[in-house]
């Protein structure tokens, strides 16, 4: 089971709750699997992560609750990356597959 817990530097915890992956039923890889996929967090108090599975999820930082979510249609087990252009847009990037399927697909942030 992979587990999500936000912990802010200066106050207490805001939430500890498995993933709604799991509740889900997305195959995820055991906790602690070397190279096992992390999140990242938005300055605006968002969570992206992929957990192993085939879908990147946006999550509420605040109370854990997915907002948003989109189907990579293969496996996406890597860690996000996040990236603001000179323009002031920002997107989240995620590589997914392997080998010669592979590829980066990148969402532009409202």
């Amino acid at each position: 089971m992979f587990t999500l817990c936000v912990l802010p530097f200066h106050t207490q915890r805001r939430f500890h709750d498995p993933l709604p992956l799991d509740r889900q039923k997305v195959d995820l890889p055991p906790l602690g699997v070397a190279g096992a996929p992390g999140a990242i967090a938005t300055g605006s108090g968002l969570l992206f992560t992929s957990g192993g599975g085939n879908a990147l999820y946006a999550i509420d930082a605040k109370d854990g609750r997915a907002l948003w979510s989109h189907d990579l249609g293969q496996r996406a087990y890597a860690v996000p990356m996040t990236y603001v252009t000179s323009s002031g847009r920002q997107f989240v990037v995620i590589a997914s597959g392997g080998g010669d399927s592979s590829r980066l697909t990148a969402f532009a942030l409202p």
